[in-house]
C-alpha cells in the first residue's frame, strides 16, 4: 500500500510537470534539463561528451561535472515521457527515495514512531523547499549519501552489502565528481560513532563485522579511483580531448581557490566559514535550533545516543570545515548536511519534550498516503509559485 501511493503521488507530479509545461527559473536546472533534452535523441556513444549547446549562453563540451546527473533523464525521455521535463521528473523520485533512506538509517537507532517522525522533518525543512522541483544534482547526492550510509551499517552484518557501498561511490562520483570524497569519510565516521540498539561497542562480534565495513569503504575508493581512469579513456577515445585535464584545472583548482592569480586570504576563509554556519543554521530549522538548544542535555543523555548525534554534528562540520576552504560559495555544496542536522535536531526534540513526542506519534498513526500526499501538495505548491513569488536571497554568495 505504501509503494502505491508514493507511485501515485509521483505519477501525479510527473503529469503535473507536463501539463504545466513546466520551465524553472534555476539557471542550473535549466541547463541540466535541456542537456539531458539534447542528449536523448543523440546515439549512445555521443553521452560520454554532451554539449553546452547554448544553454546559460555557452558552446562547446560540458565538462563542469561528469555526465551522470544526464543519463536517467535523458533515458526517460528517450522512453517517452517529456524531454523539457524528464530532468524534473527524476529530481521528484530523489526527493521521495531520500525520505525513504532517511527512514531507512533511523530506524535501527530510534523508536518506531522517532523513524516516521524524521521524514517529515526532512519534507519540511527550508532546504526542502528551495529544492522541491529541481533538475541538478543536490538530491542525487543526498540519496546516493544515505545510501552508501545504509550499505556501510548493513555490511556490518552481511559483506553482500559492500557492493552496495561500491556502486553508491561510484554513482556519486559520476554525478558529482570530486565531491565523492566527502562519502568515505562519512562512512568512515559512521562506523567509528555509531551503534544500532542490538549492538555494544565492547561487543568481539560486532568489531569483526566492522572489518567488512570498513573493507567495504576501502574498496569504494579503489572502484572511484579504477572509474575515473576509465572515465577519462573513454571520454579521450570519444572526443581526442581529456576530460579529466580541464575538470582538475579549471574546475577544481578553480574552485577551491588553488589557481595561480589567487591567493590564500584567512579572512576570506573565516568570512566563508560564517557565511555556510549561518547557511547550516537557516536552513536546518528547527532542527539546528534544537541541537543549539540542547547542547547543556546531552551530559545526562546514554553514551550510544551522544555518540550518533556526534555524527550528523561532525558529518555538516566536515561539509561546512571544506566548503570554507574553498574560492566559491553555494547552499548546495553541503546540502547533505542540511538533512543530517535537521533531521538528528527532530530526534533530540522528540525526546526531550513530551508536546514534541506527542506530536511525533501522531504523525506515525496517520494513514500510509498521509506522506506522500503532503510531499505531492507540497511539490504542486513549488509548481505553481515558481514564476508567481519574488526570488529573495538576504546574503548572497
Amino acid at each position: 500500500m505504501t509503494l502505491f501511493c508514493w507511485g501515485s503521488a509521483l505519477i501525479a507530479a510527473a503529469a503535473a510537470l507536463v501539463l504545466a509545461s513546466y520551465t524553472s527559473r534555476d539557471p542550473d536546472s535549466t541547463v541540466y534539463s535541456e542537456i539531458s533534452a539534447r542528449l536523448s535523441v543523440l546515439p549512445f556513444r555521443a553521452w560520454i561528451a554532451p554539449e553546452w549547446g547554448g544553454s546559460w549562453g555557452f558552446t562547446g563540451p560540458f565538462r563542469e561535472h561528469p555526465v551522470g546527473i544526464f543519463v536517467l533523464p535523458a533515458l526517460l525521455a528517450r522512453a517517452g515521457y517529456p524531454a523539457k521535463q524528464a530532468a524534473f521528473a527524476l529530481g521528484a523520485l530523489f526527493s521521495v527515495l531520500s525520505l525513504y533512506l532517511v527512514k531507512r538509517i533511523a530506524a535501527p537507532l530510534v523508536r518506531e514512531h522517532e523513524a516516521t517522525a524524521v521524514q517529515w522533518a526532512a519534507l519540511i525543512l527550508p532546504i526542502a523547499f528551495v529544492y522541491r522541483v529541481r533538475a541538478n544534482q543536490e538530491y542525487p547526492v543526498l540519496v546516493l549519501t544515505l545510501l552508501a550510509l545504509v550499505a556501510t551499517e548493513r555490511a556490518r552484518r552481511s559483506a553482500v552489502w559492500i557492493a552496495g557501498v561500491v556502486c553508491a561511490a561510484c554513482a556519486l562520483a559520476l554525478v558529482k565528481g570530486v565531491f565523492v570524497v566527502f562519502l568515505p569519510a562519512l562512512c568512515g565516521l559512521w562506523l567509528l560513532l555509531v551503534r544500532t540498539h542490538r549492538e555494544s561497542r565492547a561487543d568481539t562480534r560486532a568489531a569483526k563485522d566492522d572489518r567488512a565495513a570498513w573493507l567495504g569503504v576501502a574498496l569504494a575508493i579503489v572502484a572511484v579511483a579504477a572509474l575515473a581512469w576509465m572515465y577519462e579513456w573513454t571520454y579521450h577515445r570519444a572526443t581526442g580531448d581529456s576530460f579529466l585535464q580541464f575538470y582538475l584545472e579549471n574546475r577544481i583548482a578553480e574552485n577551491a581557490g588553488l589557481a595561480a592569480e589567487r591567493s590564500f586570504s584567512v579572512e576570506a576563509k573565516l568570512y566563508n566559514l560564517v557565511w555556510y554556519i549561518a547557511r547550516l543554521a537557516w536552513f536546518a530549522v528547527p532542527g539546528s535550533l534544537v541541537l543549539i538548544a540542547s547542547v547543556g542535555c546531552l551530559r545526562r543523555a546514554a553514551p550510544d545516543d551522544v555518540r550518533r548525534i556526534w555524527f550528523p554534528v561532525l558529518a555538516s562540520a566536515l561539509y561546512v570545515g571544506a566548503m570554507s576552504l574553498g574560492a566559491n560559495k553555494a547552499d548546495r555544496f553541503i546540502f547533505p548536511a542540511y538533512f543530517f542536522v535537521g533531521v538528528a535536531g527532530a530526534v533530540v526534540a522528540v525526546r526531550r519534550w513530551d508536546r514534541i513526542d506527542r506530536l511525533a506519534r501522531g504523525l506515525a498513526s496517520l494513514p500510509v498516503y498521509a506522506l506522500p500526499l503532503a510531499w505531492f501538495l507540497l511539490f504542486l505548491l513549488a509548481l505553481a509559485s515558481e514564476h508567481r513569488l519574488p526570488h529573495v536571497k538576504l546574503w548572497r554568495s
